[in-house]
């Protein structure tokens, strides 16, 4: 009898919350139905009534009208941070805010979306620990932090994962008069599990120091908007174009400062992927992070899991963890991280693996062998299309070479569909350490491979060539393989190749060590390049060295921009550069000499803006004119980009070999 009065009773609880929750379109609700949700402390107060309010147990108060006139009028609807919250109605007499002791507050909001708080402290900073209760009822902790509401009297400062939502130049006393003196109402927030749906939050029982205050609560739904960053250069064709990032664009871009930073042991050469709240990213130490971008627990990661790291003596660098860029899906309900990682430690077993991941939790939903360690390594970054991962593979750094391949798995259950083989059977050479990309209008793959192989001439050597394959089989389609009086030593192409159009044609452009952008039309490749652009000197095999290029270009929609290593530009001899190109004919728009070091990584752009890494800094130029309008440097001993940056929702993120990993912001 007890257990049925007690599911009864929690159906009914779920169900008037649901109902609450209609009414007006609120996300909280507040009233007497429920004790536990009840406002429990009076905080504001009308300038002519001031005797009744006593915020911060002192007779001190919020003052209604200064908190109007910042945008914050009784009862009305703010919006703060894309949050639409229902500030409390104000009454002399009446609570206003929940003083945190426990309250179990409804909410309602969906996974990959954020749930956001407006409040304060009293004699604090304060904190405590909150939880979030989902309808399947499983729940998770969190630190719920605020400022002190005056930052103590103006002597510090905002705490980490707060923002201002308001200020006011006076507070009102209960004495009746007006103390001078600024206070601040706060702004921060919790990423909403993936997959779930949230029905409460829970405020903390006890706080470390004064009073913790909530004055609203608000859900924000996942973004709809592919401002993520889901994959390797951002989509399948390879563009390094983020068009829908509406926050970052030419004219504040100037503006990013460093909002946080962390560290991968050992440095990291991926590129980090966003979704939502959360950026995903791999550490040379062999761990996989999910780390939380905005809020209370901003650079912290949510989970890391363990993938491997690769050891061998002979080749250089001789020991590396994760370094393939992840792409982002599902398996079924389930967000799924899909990346590369294995080794010949305890982890990887002499394995190299594509990892299946929950995104949620970082547990590993199915792993499947697709190469020997330590000979064989993920470099490549895996592509999910039409329910399938394409995946190349390569050796861990010619020391020996292997046999270079492309395959095609079963993003749900990890089976590898197909395979086809770079070389010829019995044969080395023609690593795939770059990504594939797909023409989703054709369903045709392309890919570039490098170092020339064992069996060079013989028929199915595809070493230092364009391939175009069928994404159904992979199946052979066309192929353009880099002649041999273009070829320098260790010719790769170790790039991604970019889907553009130009001169009424769609084209397919790809760099290689020889300092050479070859563009070609992609219902022809094997008729060879449509046009050529020299981007780099042709000086050697070493792209860390300055020779060459292997970085992946950017397509905007009307230029080309590519990166490259030494190059001279107008007479002065440049250690790197950025290149626009008229796509049409590859004939220079502008160029960009760089000294720090040649582009190693992909060029990534957005909105009027192209950012290239080299050496210790992240430079952002101006897509019109190429002319620099954002600078960091990475101080560190040691600093070198591999990485490109990411760009998404809002924020910039960077991270570099000495194993800082930052986050940039407005």
């Amino acid at each position: 009898m007890k257990r049925y009065r007690s599911s009864r009773y929690d159906f009914l609880f779920h169900l008037l919350i649901a109902l609450a929750l209609l009414i007006g379109g609120m996300v909280f609700f507040k009233g007497t139905a429920y004790a536990a949700t009840a406002f429990n402390n009076e905080g504001i107060s009308n300038d002519t009534n001031t005797n009744v309010a006593n915020f911060d147990g002192g007779g001190y108060s919020y003052s209604n009208n200064a908190l109007t006139s910042a945008g914050f009028a009784s009862g009305s609807t703010v919006t703060v941070n894309g949050a639409r919250f229902q500030w409390p109605t104000v009454a002399a007499g009446s609570n206003d805010n929940w003083q945190a002791a426990g309250q179990v507050i409804a909410v309602s909001g969906t996974g990959g979306g954020t749930l956001a708080f407006l409040g304060s402290s009293t004699n604090g900073p304060s904190s405590g620990t909150a939880t979030l209760t989902y309808t399947d009822n499983s729940n998770s902790t969190f630190t719920l932090a605020f400022s002190d509401w005056t930052l103590n009297g103006g002597s510090a400062q905002v705490m980490a994962g707060n923002s201002i939502a308001a200020t006011t130049t006076y507070r009102n006393s209960s004495s009746g008069t007006k103390s001078t003196e600024n206070t601040y109402v706060f702004y921060t927030s919790i990423s909403i599990a993936a997959g779930k749906t949230l029905a409460s939050v829970t405020l903390p029982t006890t706080v470390n120091q004064g009073h913790l205050h909530v004055f609203a609560v608000a859900a924000i739904a996942p973004s709809t908007s592919s401002s993520n960053w889901t994959m390797y250069n951002h989509g399948l064709a390879g563009s390094g174009y983020n068009s829908t990032e509406t926050t970052l664009n030419v004219s504040n871009f100037p503006n990013l400062t460093k909002k946080w930073a962390t560290t991968g042991t050992n440095g990291m050469s991926d590129q980090p992927i966003v979704v939502g709240n959360a950026v995903y990213w791999g550490s040379w130490d062999g761990n996989f992070h999910a780390t939380t971008i905005t809020g209370t627990n901003a650079g912290q990661d949510l989970w890391h899991t363990n993938l491997g790291v690769t050891s061998d003596s002979s080749c250089l660098p001789p020991n590396i963890g994760v370094a393939s860029t992840a792409a982002y899906g599902s398996i079924g309900s389930t967000p799924t991280i899909y990346v590369g990682g294995g080794g010949n430690d305890s982890v990887g077993g002499n394995n190299v693996y594509l990892y299946a991941l929950n995104a949620n939790t970082g547990a590993v939903t199915w792993k499947t062998v697709v190469g020997s360690a330590p000979s064989d390594f993920a470099w490549s970054s895996p592509l999910l299309y039409n329910g399938s991962i394409y995946y190349g593979m390569s050796s861990f750094g010619d020391c020996p070479l292997t046999q270079g391949r492309i395959l095609r798995i079963n993003a749900t259950t990890g089976a590898i569909q197909n395979t086809f083989a770079v070389a010829p059977q019995g044969c080395v050479g023609g690593g795939i350490w770059g990504t594939p990309s797909i023409d989703t209008a054709t369903g045709m793959l392309f890919v570039s491979t490098g170092t020339q192989s064992s069996c060079s001439g013989q028929a199915g050597d595809h070493s230092v060539s364009l391939l175009e394959l069928n994404t159904s089989n992979l199946a052979y389609v066309s192929s353009w393989q880099l002649p041999k009086n273009q070829q320098i030593s260790d010719a790769d192409f170790g790039s991604v190749p970019t889907l553009f159009s130009g001169g009424g044609k769609s084209l397919v452009g790809v760099a290689n060590k020889n300092g050479v952008f070859y563009a070609f039309d992609r219902t022809n490749i094997a008729a060879g390049p449509v046009w050529t652009q020299q981007v780099a000197t042709n000086s050697g095999s070493c792209p860390q060295c300055d020779n060459g290029s292997i970085s992946p270009a950017v397509w905007d929609g009307s230029t080309l921009y590519v990166g490259g290593g030494q190059i001279t530009i107008n007479g002065t001899v440049c250690k790197g550069s950025v290149n626009a190109l008229n796509p049409a004919t590859g004939a220079f728009k502008w160029q960009h000499c760089l000294q720090s070091g040649p582009v190693l990584g992909s060029l990534v752009g957005i909105n009027g803006v192209v950012v290239a890494t080299q050496g210790s800094w992240i430079n952002g130029l101006n897509m019109s004119t190429g002319a620099a309008i954002f600078h960091y440097q990475d101080t560190a001993s040691g600093a070198t980009y591999y990485s490109p940056v990411c760009i998404a929702n809002g924020y910039m993120f960077a991270a570099n070999l000495d194993g800082s990993f930052v986050a940039f912001g407005l």
